[in-house]
């Protein structure tokens, strides 16, 4: 069972790779500046249903681990 739990690994990798490129620079490039007067652009929620499969994967590969 110890290939269930190293998948289980993988999978969640995977899907937090996936949540994580849900995400990206604003489309209509908003910023704000910080204390410094930097430009500090703000992040979107720009591709929810990768956001979801990436959800479903991670809670997957964690029941994986738990049967593994």
């Amino acid at each position: 069972m110890i290939i269930l739990s190293k998948f289980g690994l993988v999978l969640n990798f995977v899907g937090t790779v996936m949540v994580c490129l849900s995400f990206g620079r604003n489309l209509g490039d908003a910023y704000q500046k910080d204390h410094k007067e930097r430009i500090v652009y703000l992040a979107s929620f720009l591709h929810p249903t990768l956001f979801r499969w990436g959800l479903f994967i991670i809670a997957f590969g964690f029941f994986l681990q738990l049967m593994g």
